[in-house]
């Protein structure tokens, strides 16, 4: 994560076969959330990966990215979402499920 003027505020690494759909900050950029998606290996070839199904939606204070919230789409019910949000002082977490339903969830207080 960098500041405008490039400074690395912090630095974090995933897995290289997930991928991140959306991606939400707050207004002041104290708060990051993204949703974590996995492909499915199909046949032999671990290159030819199918459709990517939601996994994980992780909310994290900045700086050092510590999870503040994370939501298994499986636990959750949730299959894929189209749209992720987080409230500009990051107390609240909103996104929109497939089913066209708005659900938000209520963040712990930034530390």
């Amino acid at each position: 994560m960098t500041r405008r003027d490039g400074e690395v505020l912090s630095q974090r690494e995933f897995p290289d076969d997930d991928i991140y759909r959306f991606f939400a900050t707050s207004a002041g950029g104290r708060r990051v959330a993204l949703s974590m998606e996995k492909g499915k290996v199909r046949g032999l070839d671990l290159d030819l990966v199918g459709p990517f199904a939601l996994d994980l939606i992780v909310a994290y204070d900045v700086p050092g990215l510590q999870p503040v919230l994370a939501l298994s789409a499986k636990k959750q019910g949730m299959k894929s979402i189209s749209a992720l949000a987080l409230s500009p002082d990051g107390s609240l977490l909103g996104l929109i499920n497939q089913d066209g339903i708005l659900e938000v969830y209520r963040l712990p207080p930034a530390t």
